[in-house]
């Protein structure tokens, strides 16, 4: 349709002007009923395509660093007058330059926060226009969206009656790889966070620490926040521990999912460095409990070292962990991150249609029901 990028990018030059925002250039999006991961892709169009309606033209394809010793030069950016957010638009028309395009939008964005050190990432738009879509960048969109929540729109120009729109490409473009993939128990590994009294092995009684059960529960949110940080996607509940044996008072049952669970040769097309990369994990018999979650746990005890003695014990996946939570003890809290967090308000939404009006968001009951009964149908 275009001869090259300086020509669609001149074409749309002449049509920002011409009209009050980038919306009136697109068809509308067909909103349609999404399997939860197609609609994590409707959901980022539909975030950014509200703040398209009134935008103005800020520049276009000049240098935005502020820093004389590099060049970033956004094919547009543009500013959204009704939602006060910045909206950057990178133009690819042939294939092979488009596997910067990722790295492009993410120099784009950093340098707009040299300005404007504490915008959200939320107030920054990515809008994608071209002709092909290759692997490489709908993998780095699908993450983008998928995993760090990046508001992102994917655009093609196609030609409309008379002339030339952009059109939103469909969800499943970009989600082909990933909607058949579905979660399973035993892809979720972690540890039985133990927290012991503070003088357990001295004499000390384990309802010595049963008076400071709001630091415990601080710890317990502390893991999550940092959790969130990392970009991790997992559950975690506190329990009282009641086994007769276990000298821990109280324990923090956490997992994530386990990275390594599914087998590469099963996921990828290619021989190579999948064959690799699965040889390491089995050589040296990768757990799936990694450096991130290890940063979680150790959080903890940002509220904890002066009331207790913790320890991450019994590294397992999660059908073999509830197992020692529901041997003898009481549930407290339910929490979960990441992509969990996602599925499990949507459950709760239900729940809430419902009349359970009184239904608590960290409530441990129907905490574990959605996790063994929900989250893996």
């Amino acid at each position: 349709m275009f001869k090259s990028e300086s020509e669609m990018q001149m074409w749309l030059s002449s049509e920002l002007n011409k009209t009050e925002g980038l919306a009136n250039l697109i068809i509308p999006f067909s909103d349609e009923e999404y399997s939860y991961v197609d609609k994590k892709i409707s959901d980022s169009y539909n975030y950014c395509l509200k703040t398209l309606l009134n935008t103005k033209i800020v520049c276009e394809n000049q240098d935005i660093s502020q820093f004389s010793d590099e060049i970033l030069r956004p094919d547009f950016l543009l500013y959204s007058v009704d939602y006060e957010a910045w909206i950057i638009i990178e133009i690819k028309n042939i294939p092979n330059p488009t596997r910067q395009a990722g790295t492009e939008l993410g120099a784009y964005t950093n340098a707009l926060k040299t300005y404007f050190p504490n915008m959200s990432d939320g107030d920054v738009i990515n809008v994608v226009i071209s002709n092909d879509w290759p692997t490489l960048i709908k993998n780095y969109i699908f993450n983008e969206i998928f995993w760090l929540n990046r508001s992102i729109l994917c655009l093609q120009p196609v030609k409309h009656e008379s002339g030339i729109k952009l059109e939103c490409i469909r969800p499943a473009i970009l989600t082909k790889a990933y909607r058949d993939r579905k979660l399973r128990p035993n892809d979720f590994s972690g540890y039985q966070f133990c927290i012991y009294g503070k003088d357990i092995y001295s004499g000390g009684e384990v309802s010595d620490i049963e008076k400071n059960i709001e630091q415990i529960k601080s710890s317990f949110q502390r893991m999550v926040n940092k959790a969130s940080r990392l970009h991790s996607h997992g559950f975690a509940f506190l329990w009282r521990d009641f086994r007769k044996y276990s000298l821990a008072a109280y324990s923090i049952t956490i997992v994530d999912i386990n990275p390594f669970k599914n087998n590469l040769y099963s996921t990828c097309n290619e021989k190579g460095i999948a064959a690799e990369l699965q040889h390491i994990i089995w050589e040296y018999e990768s757990t799936g409990n990694t450096y991130s979650l290890w940063e979680i746990i150790n959080d903890a005890d940002f509220y904890l070292r002066e009331i207790s003695s913790t320890w991450p014990e019994a590294p397992s996946n999660w059908i073999t962990l509830r197992e020692f939570m529901v041997e003898d003890a009481e549930i407290i809290e339910f929490k979960c991150w990441g992509r969990i967090s996602e599925l499990y308000e949507n459950e709760l939404a239900n729940e809430y249609n419902k009349g359970r009006f009184d239904l608590k968001f960290t409530d441990p009951g129907f905490g574990f029901y959605f996790i063994n009964n929900k989250l893996f149908t």
